[in-house]
């Protein structure tokens, strides 16, 4: 059925054996260099101390604000619990919005305003009670006001980050943001708990005002440029258009859907347990007020521990399966929570388990932060992180709710242990996607987290790489991976990397060749030196070329980084989404040693000197100036997690009745014949003495029904694709055969040199 073959995606193996004492080695020299500092930043600084401020600040608030309302406006508890609904209210109501704003504006704008106003809500408060005339209407418009402003707040401040540093320093970024932010928030408690005994509920809440002073001031001292990536409102002005945007962005992106998921069940199964967890401690165990405190001074402890120590842990598990680890642990810290009883052995026991808990949310929350800051675009970051906010504030109050009920009708304890269940669902989540296997954070190097000096913006040291070449002259290409940040991603390129320690170029390219692809090329010499750039264009750098020989079988490489290996003739490279350093050297190197062309006795000419062509039929559809095509399934026997058209093979039919049918069997379209026309003709000849392939292309300008999956053994999904953003890795003659029709061409040819 299917209508051409090319090499199915190999499956994602281990390194090639050999390699562990080069790492071994390259790892002890590492520990013996000097590290960057990240404090050496001054706008780093700047951002940590503002937004280590607003948080301690707000804590000031959790603590004052309710103790102002019963205290000093004998508020009744139903009024106590309308102050906590509308304090969780906003990041539901506007976390989008403000996701979308903060595209639209400067960020560092948004942040000194969203301070400012939370710092002016403060204000009214102090002169409402020093002139007798608060109210608790006004005690619940502030605290909404400012839980508003904290969201739009925040939501810029996050998607600032990426901004600042490099790529490869955002996970040792959030980390430190990570400890001090546990530590600022318990600190935070606990000053607002002495101000309000010391100074009174209103006054003491002129230390979160001044902390969004200060953190609009730092923020008003960064320097850098926020506003190269501004969208352009759309629908009037509205919000709504971005909004969506950035949902689909989210849900289509396997990585962001998935780490988005697992925060919001997370924070699903956590608000089961926390609604209830406090009143279990003090009331069922009979938990006194300083234990309580010792036991919640130790969880922010442990998520402080786990924040540190998440840039190491990742480097050396791989973020994946320590993310992994750290949900599987999660559940388990639970059990002297479920298990205990009155006493002090109990109390050190929960204590433990806390700390356990935070740690492992402190390292994961902070990797996962990390690598969805890592894969999504400047434009997108904002937000990227409001769907995330959107979806985890979403989950609590119905979380407490329901949490709220089972207790009434179960019991405290049962309720929490349905809460503990619950943890399992972040965990399944990540495990039955592929990021539980990502062995680095995207967007660094093996050694970027590691290597001496100031990293902020100095240039890479000169890279290498490996042009290999059989005897077909063909060359030997690496699909890499489409994750934003890295350099040329979703490119064809030819392998190699950075230096490590002292290695010589020669050394590098031989140690990079063995560990992406298992290879040892003894032929191997100097070609040329190219320029290329960082992946925020920035930062231009030196590569030195090798070139060799090999005439072994690509798909049998090991694929440890990327998608997949694959030969390409010169002809067909001109139809592949290139490196652009890649494709000077082919060039480069065509212009030098041009590719052999077959022997007269090529086996091509056969017996009878006649050659049988297979005949393929692919269906070109186009709708608002989009192509469709399919992702094919893995493990399908025809181009393998590759794009494809939607195509096959004629069965004693005609090609448009073929074509016909296959549209109906592969995607539950109707199509009449008188609505096909032939549109183009790809001649393919993979290699000499293959068999050839004449790929016809047909346009249907009419159909019915919405493209379906009824063979998903085969095809996994169908998009509509922009001729001029094709995906990768898709099909050589498919790409060939779109801009051929875009030119007005009939007729392509493939692999003939």
């Amino acid at each position: 059925m299917n209508a051409d073959h090319v090499p199915a995606r190999p499956l994602r193996g281990a390194k090639a054996a050999g390699t562990v004492a080069t790492r071994s080695s390259v790892r002890a020299a590492r520990r013996g260099a000097g590290r960057a500092t990240l404090w050496r930043h001054r706008n780093f600084r700047l951002y940590l101390t503002g937004q280590t401020a607003s948080v301690a600040g707000t804590s000031v608030s959790q603590v004052a604000l309710p103790l102002l309302a019963v205290v000093e406006l004998d508020a009744t508890t139903g009024q106590v619990a309308l102050l906590a609904f509308v304090g969780q209210l906003p990041p539901l109501l506007v976390a989008l919005h403000a996701g979308a704003l903060a595209e639209r504006l400067p960020k560092r704008r948004v942040m000194i305003t969203g301070n400012l106003v939370s710092a002016a809500a403060l204000a009214s408060l102090l002169l409402a009670a020093a002139l007798g005339s608060l109210t608790l209407g006004q005690l619940m418009a502030v605290a909404a006001v400012q839980v508003t402003a904290g969201v739009v707040q925040d939501a810029a401040a996050i998607s600032l980050l990426p901004s600042l540093v490099d790529r490869s320093l955002i996970q040792r970024s959030n980390s430190r943001i990570g400890a001090l932010f546990s530590v600022a928030a318990t600190c935070g408690s606990h000053l607002g708990a002495a101000l309000t005994g010391v100074l009174g509920a209103a006054r003491a809440l002129v230390a979160d005002a001044l902390s969004h002073v200060v953190s609009a001031c730092c923020t008003a001292r960064i320097t850098a440029t926020d506003s190269a990536h501004l969208t352009e409102p759309r629908c009037g002005g509205l919000l709504f258009a971005e909004i969506r945007e950035g949902m689909r962005y989210v849900f289509a992106d396997v990585t962001l859907r998935t780490l988005t998921l697992v925060n919001a069940t997370t924070s699903f199964a956590l608000a089961l347990m926390n609604t209830l967890w406090a009143l279990f401690l003090l009331r069922t165990l009979g938990m006194g007020s300083t234990s309580f405190g010792v036991v919640m001074g130790t969880g922010a402890a442990g998520a402080a521990v786990g924040a540190l120590l998440a840039p190491r842990w990742s480097a050396r598990f791989g973020p994946g399966p320590m993310m992994l680890a750290a949900l599987a642990l999660t559940p388990l810290a639970q059990v002297p929570l479920l298990l205990a009883a009155p006493g002090l052995r109990w109390q050190v026991a929960i204590a433990a388990g806390l700390a356990l808990q935070m740690c492992c949310a402190g390292t994961a929350g902070t990797t996962q932060r990390s690598i969805r800051q890592c894969v999504t675009e400047a434009g997108m970051q904002a937000r990227m992180q409001a769907v995330s906010t959107w979806l985890t504030a979403g989950c609590r109050p119905l979380a407490a709710l329901i949490a709220g009920g089972l207790g009434t009708w179960l019991g405290v304890r049962p309720t929490l242990t349905i809460g503990a269940a619950a943890l399992i669902v972040p965990f399944v989540v990540l495990y039955r996607s592929p990021v539980r296997a990502l062995q680095r954070m995207p967007g660094t190097t093996p050694h970027s987290s590691d290597q001496g000096g100031d990293l902020m913006h100095q240039t890479e040291p000169m890279g290498t790489a490996a042009l290999l070449i059989n005897d077909r002259g063909a060359y030997l290409l690496h699909l890499r991976d489409n994750i934003p940040g890295i350099c040329d991603p979703g490119t064809w390129s030819i392998p190699g990397g950075g230096p490590e320690g002292n290695e010589t170029s020669f050394e590098t390219i031989e140690r990079e060749l063995l560990e992406e692809t298992g290879l040892t090329i003894p032929d191997l010499k100097p070609f040329t030196v190219v320029d290329c750039h960082s992946p925020d264009g920035t930062t231009k750098g030196r590569i030195q070329v090798y070139v060799g020989s090999w005439n072994g079988d690509a798909d049998a490489l090991p694929v440890s980084e990327g998608i997949m290996f694959c030969w390409f003739d010169a002809a067909t490279v001109p139809y592949l989404t290139m490196c652009p350093w890649t494709q000077q050297v082919i060039d480069l190197h065509q212009a030098k040693v041009p590719s052999p062309r077959p022997l007269a006795s090529s086996p091509l000419r056969g017996v009878g000197r006649t050659r049988l062509n297979v005949i393929g039929v692919h269906l070109y559809l186009e709708h608002q100036g989009k192509v469709l095509l399919g992702l094919r399934h893995p493990d399908a026997a025809f181009a393998g997690a590759t794009h494809h058209f939607l195509a096959g093979h004629c069965e004693q039919e005609s090609a448009v009745a073929c074509l016909i049918r296959e549209a109906e069997e592969e995607a539950g379209l109707v199509i009449a014949p008188a609505d096909v026309e032939f549109v183009h003709a790809v001649h393919v000849l993979d290699a000499p003495g293959t068999q050839p392939r004449m790929q016809m292309v047909f346009r249907a300008h009419r159909w019915q029904g919405e493209p379906q999956l009824r063979e998903p053994d085969k095809c996994i999904s169908w998009d509509w694709w922009h001729p001029q953003q094709l995906p990768e890795p898709i099909v050589p003659y498919t790409r060939a055969a779109i801009h051929g029709i875009q030119a007005g061409r009939l007729y392509t040819e493939l692999g003939w040199t």
